[in-house]
């Protein structure tokens, strides 16, 4: 006889032979799993793990206003063997998460859990292999960056899921020439010092040798080498040690350090892949690669170029430093001398219309933007492309070595600062000023925003004016990596110079798969598990819920509202309303 909780699916159990095994599971099959999970999702036995102030909300949800119970949400039970429903209200700390799971592990199946969650504006850029993309432009299966905290490296996962959730209040976390706006509750990775990783090893490994397993058996569990175990016998590691630590962006201070992008990215020239149709009035050479030429160019264009489609200008004036270097690296790039009126132009429809579809050069000044393949070029190429930004719209300060560039566009600006993030390229933040110039008597107000290079950066890049900046004295050769050094591979740090709110704005979240993190302008963040239930991250301490028990929905806000609780219920039923088992899931 075949117990009614082992008919999962049709036709996983051989109740007969043949063709009366398939009748009878789906005359009795199909019915008796939709009555059973039927009266399941009707009659929810919840635990209220309350450990922060999302209780409170719950226990809105639970009166008279909005009677969760109408929703099939029952009073909570003394007993954890009669409960099939975990709700967990609030930070999960290192020091909650076995009791966490042992409270979990009490409950009988089936089972499932609700937790809460946050999430980041929807224009912070994710690093992914091809370059930083905004985050409200992911889609399932994309690739990124995550970091392996097993490992202590950088390493790439895939995205699970990803959700838009709506206008939520946002803070702005600044560390250095970093910026991330994000909840109040969205995890950040700081290096803080905590319980070491080796201690933590070493204690399981003890645990393991009290229950009767060998050395060997330990070594090979833990994933230690044979010498390992026996020296931490002899000599223990130390208890604390600095490590990832998860915290809440509405817990950092100032000072924390948060750990940031730097893995070395090898990169790779641009294709060219353009044909001109039509005929030329002027011939000219179309290059199949982008080279440290053409991304000067390129430089120069997005600060002070334009393009109608028959002609590329820059409007580099006669006397101005890079005329003679701009007139020269036209010819060699295209073979065709460009026009010496007041402005240098290539006179060719070829050439402004491989500039528009294979350099991806768009819109005029207050809308240009970096194009995407840079970020993945030559190391070379980048800093020929930066260096032509500076020499064509920017300033150079010849005494004391730095340079900076201006723009009226902030996206402009913001895109430069996360190609120098991405590239391990020292780079200060983005800051505003406003600017007065007079027209006709009438006085004109603008802002500003500029980005600054130190003296260690602008001595390597190749400019080519007349007048090349002399730097006498860098201090120190500069990598691109933070000057705090960490024992982990890929990552730098910076610390936190502010922590502020920033109003409410639209905000998105991920699900990595794996590693259940992922970078946002440049700095390390926890994600959500979203698959199957909201689009919220965990509000927590240590890791994801998810990394502790299995998630079934995610509800958003810090601490969220009574509604959001309800649609997480009404989440959670009508998963367990298609379920194709008895299990419930």
């Amino acid at each position: 006889m075949v117990e009614a909780a082992q008919v999962p699916k049709t036709g996983e159990v051989n109740v007969l032979v043949g063709k009366v095994n398939e009748i009878l599971q789906d005359a009795i099959g199909a019915p008796l799993r939709y009555i059973v999970n039927w009266g399941r999702l009707y009659s929810l036995w919840p635990v209220h793990l309350e450990t922060a102030c999302c209780s409170v909300e719950v226990g809105a949800a639970s009166g008279s206003r909005f009677d969760a119970e109408r929703f099939g949400v029952l009073e909570a039970f003394g007993s954890l063997r009669q409960c099939d429903l975990i709700i967990v209200m609030g930070t999960v700390t290192r020091k909650l998460a076995p009791r966490l799971k042992l409270i979990y592990d009490q409950m009988p199946e089936p089972k499932w859990v609700i937790a809460m969650g946050a999430c980041l504006r929807g224009d912070s850029l994710v690093y992914m292999p091809d370059g930083p993309r905004p985050i409200e432009s992911m889609r399932v299966n994309d690739e990124l960056f995550a970091y392996d905290e097993a490992t202590r490296s950088v390493v790439t996962s895939h995205i699970l899921a990803t959700r838009p959730m709506g206008v939520k209040k946002v803070f702005r976390v600044r560390a250095g020439s970093y910026e991330l706006v994000a909840t109040e509750d969205h995890p950040i990775a700081t290096y803080s010092q905590t319980t070491s990783r080796k201690w933590a090893l070493f204690q399981e490994a003890l645990s393991l040798l009290a229950k009767g397993f060998t050395r060997g058996e330990v070594s090979a569990l833990l994933g230690l080498s044979p010498k390992t175990l026996p020296y931490w016998i002899a000599h223990p590691p130390p208890e604390l040690g600095l490590e990832i630590v998860w915290k809440p962006v509405g817990q950092l201070e100032e000072s924390d350090l948060v750990a940031t992008f730097s893995q070395a990215i090898e990169g790779a020239p641009h294709p060219i892949n353009y044909a001109h149709e039509g005929r030329l009035r002027n011939r000219v050479t179309i290059p199949t690669l982008v080279t440290d030429d053409l991304a000067w160019l390129t430089g120069v264009y997005i600060g002070d170029g334009w393009n109608t489609g028959n002609r590329v200008g820059f409007s580099v004036l006669p006397g101005d430093r890079i005329r003679e270097a701009l007139s020269r690296t036209i010819q060699q790039t295209f073979g065709l001398a460009p026009s010496q009126w007041k402005q240098v132009t290539i006179e060719s429809r070829a050439v402004a219309g491989m500039a528009r579809q294979a350099l991806e050069l768009h819109g005029d000044v207050h809308w240009k933007r970096i194009p995407a393949w840079i970020f993945t070029s030559p190391m070379s190429q980048v800093l020929s492309f930066i260096a032509g930004y500076i020499e064509s719209d920017g300033y150079i300060d010849y005494r004391n070595g730095f340079a900076q560039v201006s723009s009226a566009n902030e996206h402009l600006i913001r895109d430069l600062v996360e190609l120098a993030h991405f590239r391990g390229i020292h780079v200060g933040g983005v800051y505003t000023r406003m600017k007065e110039n007079r027209l006709e008597g009438r006085l004109l107000r603008s802002r500003e925003y500029i980005a600054t290079f130190p003296k260690a950066v602008v001595a390597i890049l190749p400019f080519r004016r007349q007048k090349r900046p002399v730097i006498s004295h860098v201090p120190r050769s500069f990598a691109g990596k933070s000057r705090l050094r960490t024992n982990h591979q890929g990552i730098a740090l910076q610390r936190v110079s502010s922590v502020f709110p920033r109003g409410a704005e639209p905000v998105y979240d991920i699900e990595v798969e794996g590693y259940h993190n992922f970078f946002a302008n440049g700095q390390l963040v926890h994600n959500c598990a979203i698959t199957g239930g909201l689009y919220f991250d965990s509000y927590n301490v240590l890791r994801g819920i998810d990394d502790i028990i299995p998630v079934d929905v995610y509800v958003p806000g810090c601490p969220p509202r009574a509604e959001s609780l309800i649609q997480g219920v009404a989440l959670l039923q009508d998963k367990i309303r298609h379920s194709t088992s008895l299990r419930g899931t």
